[in-house]
């Protein structure tokens, strides 16, 4: 059996990696229309020009790189675009000025390498031979000579790695290398002049910008709409140029994301749309992270036909705080006519079992839905778990047992059993506990156990997944008994 030639690497502690915040998606705009096409080219050569002097100013030697300077750089950029334009170009600034360094610590490792190896050979008489995992000296006089040039070529240029990486100087370029180095071998790239022009500085204009926690659509400097509507954050020089309020200029057309297009839809946190008659709400919790999408379909019926106004735009913008989406209903009233409102609402998460987005499923509930009278019948039809909790009490304490029974099953019902869910102190109707689960189900557990045997196993199963094993053999009055947020005992 062989020896192996290096040890394998020692393996890490195993550590917790922090959920992704968000996604980038890059994509082309096609068959744009001639005065959009003129317009996104002047932001992007605007801009670009302003994240070149940005990047040349923060890539050289002796730079101060610390919040005054990027306050000061970020003034002086806003003067001439925005704030938010500013705030992309300073970070844009940023991570390419760390990738750069990034890339000059690893050549400064792999000129390490290389010159180590070279003077181990260089050290050897010329023409001995190599053993197994050890290389031997160079086969010729030639050689060695050839090699020892080449030792001196890396001590120059290690030597102008660790005075730039002392220095704080970085060298990019905008546009990419390869792309700098066609232009010299139009040919061999398949390019003509005209072509690696346009290009050229496609690739070093600045278009770009990052999603932003609270506002409207995700973004403010470039918003995409669900439907696809673009609208752009105009920089001061080009306000002049804007085709919608507060200087923003709207594309004609509309995009879509055929690849990871089911990201992109869940780039909010929450975003709300009003479309047609039906009212969505889409939302995803702070700390376990579950989505979960609420629509609804609202038809009003009157002595004359019902017509129905959006006034959104008129109302706290739904990515506001706090954050509201509104339906206005705008009706002929009749006094010998009754007026009829039916709302229609699908609730669905991101736990709900055979279903891809909550936000379609929700969406699709409503529009299929029937109208208010079957609906009506339908849970008529269901009222199989209302049969299952009877208990017959006569008179006003029967009429009190129901009322409680009514919240027990709103918070425990065979469609929570396999949920993984606790008793909440005061149900599901009640603040004070702030959702705490304490030992609640012992108050119901002989209820659950007679007519719903398969919650009662449930909610066993929930407390014994949160026992640590050294709890088991605590006395009863030494058992935490309160739990919340995260499932522990506590």
């Amino acid at each position: 059996m062989s020896e192996r030639k290096k040890p394998f690497r020692p393996i890490r502690d195993p550590f917790v990696v922090q959920d992704a915040t968000g996604v980038a998606i890059r994509t082309r705009l096609k068959d744009l229309a001639p005065a959009d096409d003129k317009v996104i080219r002047l932001i992007g050569a605007h801009m670009g020009g302003l994240a070149a002097a940005d990047l040349a100013l923060y890539s050289r030697a002796g730079f101060e790189r610390n919040k005054d300077t990027w306050a000061g750089r970020k003034q002086s950029l806003t003067a001439q675009s925005s704030s938010r334009w500013a705030g992309a170009v300073t970070k844009g600034t940023h991570d390419q000025y760390a990738l750069a360094r990034r890339g000059q610590f690893a050549y400064r490792d792999t000129l390490y390498d290389g010159i180590r190896m070279l003077l181990n050979r260089l050290s050897l008489p010329v023409g001995e031979k190599g053993t197994k995992g050890k290389p031997g000296g160079y086969r010729s006089q030639g050689d060695w000579f050839h090699k020892s040039r080449r030792l001196n070529i890396l001590h120059a240029r290690l030597a102008a790695v660790e005075e730039d990486i002392a220095t704080g100087r970085v060298h990019v370029v905008r546009g990419g290398k390869k792309l700098a180095r066609n232009r010299h071998n139009l040919a061999a790239a398949g390019l003509t002049e005209a072509g690696w022009r346009d290009r050229w500085e496609a690739a070093r204009w600045f278009l770009s910008a990052d999603g932003e926690s609270g506002k409207r659509f995700g973004n403010e400097t470039i918003r995409v709409t669900p439907d696809g509507e673009v609208s752009i954050k105009l920089p001061k020089p080009l306000e002049h140029l804007a085709n919608a309020p507060r200087g923003r200029y709207v594309l004609s057309g509309r995009v879509s994301f055929a690849y990871r297009g089911d990201e992109w839809a869940d780039r909010p946190h929450l975003a709300a749309l009003h479309t047609d008659d039906v009212v969505w709400l889409r939302c995803r919790t702070a700390e376990s992270d579950i989505g979960f999408a609420l629509a609804s379909r609202t038809v009003a019926t009157s002595g004359g036909p019902g017509r129905h106004t959006d006034e959104s735009g008129r109302h706290a913008c739904p990515w506001q705080t706090p954050p509201q989406i509104f339906q206005a209903l705008v009706l002929p009233l009749d006094p010998a006519r009754d007026a009829v409102v039916d709302k229609t609402v699908a609730l669905y998460t991101s736990r709900d079992p055979a279903i891809g987005s909550p936000l379609r499923s929700a969406v699709a509930g409503v529009r299929s839905a029937t109208e208010f009278a079957e609906l009506l019948a339908s849970h008529h039809r269901r009222a199989g778990l209302w049969r299952r909790a009877r208990i017959e009490v006569p008179g006003e304490a029967g009429r009190i047992l129901r009322l409680h029974l009514f919240h027990v099953l709103q918070t425990l019902s065979p469609h929570t059993a396999e949920l993984d869910v606790g008793v909440p102190a005061r149900g599901l109707h009640g603040e004070a506990y702030r959702g705490h689960v304490f030992w609640d189900e012992l108050f119901v557990l002989r209820f659950l156990s007679l007519h719903f045997p398969e919650v009662s196993r449930g909610l066993l199963d929930y407390r014994y997944r949160r026992l640590p094993a050294r709890w088991l053999d605590l006395p009863s009055g030494r058992r935490p008994d309160r739990r919340h947020r995260q499932g522990r005992q506590g």
